[in-house]
């Protein structure tokens, strides 16, 4: 029993690690305009496990987006930076589990 234990918390912090971070600069202050983000996001069969929005050092009329994603097949990831940038400026996407950041 306990080895099933120690290969599910395994498990568990693999999946911990496979988060990314994605920023996406300078989305348009309207409804609606972060779901078409996330909708994308859902689409690679991603989950979302925290958003946070904020207005600081953005120009009038739009905000920061800062989404921390989950669950996307490591080979669909080049293919989501792509779809995400046809919705939004990406500013920068943080790999955990590769620890590397990406820079736009």
């Amino acid at each position: 029993m306990r080895i099933n234990r120690v290969i599910w918390y395994s498990k568990f912090v693999d999946k911990l690690w496979d988060k990314h971070q994605v920023e996406v600069h300078e989305v348009e202050d309207r409804p609606g305009s972060i779901k078409e983000v996330t909708d994308v996001i859902r689409e690679y069969g991603g989950r979302m496990g925290s958003i946070l929005t904020s207005y600081d050092m953005v120009p009038e009329g739009f905000r920061r987006v800062y989404i921390r994603m989950y669950g996307i097949d490591r080979f669909k990831i080049n293919r989501l930076k792509e779809a995400l940038k046809e919705k939004a400026r990406l500013l920068y996407m943080v790999d955990r589990r590769e620890t590397t950041r990406e820079t736009f």
